[in-house]
């Protein structure tokens, strides 16, 4: 079960065999956002995750409100220009935040 009704697997229209870029694939559609699995299970980050994932891409949200109030996300100058190098790297879309699997 993919969760409500509005949660969609992307599919071809013709039955065919993916092309080869789109292999190991799956498309998925929530709330008119998208998102990629990558499955490749020879990959390095494949091998060690038992789902066999090798990367997630998401669609963001189609807004973004960007509230740089002073008394809330900046108390001083140093704070204000992490935050704008925060807004130029999601601009170029360079911007990244590691995590932990």
């Amino acid at each position: 079960n993919l969760g409500p009704p509005d949660a969609d697997v992307v599919r071809p229209k013709a039955a065919s065999s993916p092309s080869v870029p789109d292999q190991g694939r799956i498309f998925l559609k929530h709330n008119g956002l998208h998102m990629i699995l990558e499955i490749d299970r020879t990959h390095p980050i494949g091998k060690a995750a038992l789902s066999g994932i090798k990367d997630i891409t998401t669609e963001s949200a189609l807004t973004a409100i960007l509230d740089m109030e002073d008394s809330v996300s900046a108390v001083d100058a140093d704070d204000k220009c992490k935050i704008y190098c925060n807004i130029l790297g999601i601009f170029r879309g360079s911007l990244e935040a590691p995590f932990v699997k």
